[in-house]
């Protein structure tokens, strides 16, 4: 018998792949309801939106496919939120704030519902759960991030070893205690890498609880350059991201320091101060740029050679992956969950040797680094939207 409509109920106020699993569920027929704050489409809030503030500003709100009849915005507590940072000085929790707020009128909505799966994302499912338990409806939760707590306290030793003061919290106490709530009352939790289910163990998320299924990216945004670039005298190496400790910077640094007369480094993305203090150190070896576009990104990627994720903790690691695809090898830690074509090219974590050999061993050998590279945009050309949707598809009609 073909699978009845109406069984699957998809929240969240941000993006995360929330889109994407409503999506999924509407293409194996089963989609309920999407509640989101805001969907760019005709008739929607987030429509109007984009009529005034330009198409690209509501970019990641928008999704081909996914029909507007079955979604329902919710957009004050997001409106607000984006309000009081343009008019006010916003504390660094009032997205946390937001969250929980869309999380209680989503509760609300569903006590109803005649659908037999719902799914929450981190830090705003908690009351949706609750309410879904009363309805008797199976919890997925879709947890993006790394568990926190050993980022953190990697975080603190990397910051003794490299003599470092200051050390930038991830998650708050209170944001902890609400995904391990979370956690608690989902039947399955939705991780994107072995690396990243392991670091959720301590949560209680056991390997029949966690629901394995990679990420993926846009093919049409991110491949190889169309022309073959010539290569310089030294070895290009490229750093994406937060510049922060729980990236493992540096541990990268230190590797770039040892081997600077064969190599470039550039760092892109936004410095936090408790990485401030080994950047200052470094030599003209090192370049640092602000937060770039997509397609910004996407130039940066072509003219460079490799790109380092250092990840002291990462579920995945988008980066990595968009990089692939634009024809770069990687070079990625143990800790890291983006999925590589060969184990080599991991290395131990927080290990600056072990980034450094695998960096001369690309500056001494550029036909390997040529052929690593199409390896590379081969290998992840695989990983699409598409493929994603298949997986989240297979556990929703297991559970209905």
């Amino acid at each position: 018998m073909p699978p009845s409509r109406n069984e699957v109920v998809v929240a969240y106020s941000g993006v995360h792949q929330a889109y994407q699993l409503a999506l999924a569920a509407q293409e194996a027929g089963l989609l309920d309801c999407f509640y989101c704050s805001l969907l760019d489409a005709p008739g929607k809030w987030g429509g109007r939106l984009a009529r005034v503030l330009g198409a690209d500003a509501l970019s990641n709100r928008r999704l081909e496919g996914l029909d507007p009849d079955r979604v329902v915005e919710h957009p004050w507590p997001e409106l607000m939120l984006k309000l009081r940072g343009r008019f006010s000085r916003a504390a660094s929790n009032d997205w946390i704030i937001a969250a929980y707020r869309f999380d209680r009128w989503v509760s609300k909505h569903i006590s109803g519902s005649s659908g037999r799966v719902f799914v929450g994302v981190e830090n705003c499912a908690y009351h949706s759960f609750q309410a879904a338990q009363v309805q008797g409806m199976k919890r997925v939760y879709d947890c993006p991030g790394y568990n926190a707590r050993h980022t953190q306290a990697a975080a603190e030793e990397t910051a003794r070893r490299f003599g470092l003061t200051a050390v930038c919290v991830g998650d708050t106490p209170e944001m902890e205690r609400r995904k391990e709530m979370e956690v608690g009352l989902a039947d399955y939790v939705l991780c994107c890498s072995d690396v990243h289910a392991a670091s959720l163990r301590t949560w209680g998320v056991s390997p029949v609880k966690a629901v394995i299924n990679p990420l993926w990216i846009d093919s049409s945004r991110w491949f190889p350059p169309t022309r073959t670039p010539v290569l310089p005298q030294k070895l290009r190496v490229l750093y994406a991201g937060g510049i922060t400790l729980r990236k493992g910077v540096p541990f990268l640094i230190e590797a770039a320091r040892r081997i600077k007369n064969e190599i470039v480094l550039s760092l892109v993305g936004q410095v936090s101060e408790d990485v401030r203090p080994v950047l200052e150190e470094a030599g003209d070896w090192l370049s640092i740029r602000p937060p770039v576009s997509k397609l910004g990104l996407r130039n940066i990627y072509w003219s460079n050679d490799v790109l380092v994720l250092p990840s002291l903790g990462d579920s995945f690691g988008f980066v990595a992956l968009e990089a692939m695809a634009c024809g770069l090898p990687v070079i990625v830690t143990e800790n890291c969950g983006v999925p590589v074509p060969d184990p080599a090219w991991r290395v131990p974590v927080m290990n600056s040797e072990a980034i450094a050999n695998r960096l001369l061993l690309y500056a001494d050998d550029r036909e390997l680094l040529r052929s690593d590279g199409e390896r590379a945009a081969v290998f992840a050309r695989q990983y699409t939207p598409e493929r994603y949707r298949a997986g989240i598809q297979d556990l929703f009609r297991q559970l209905v």
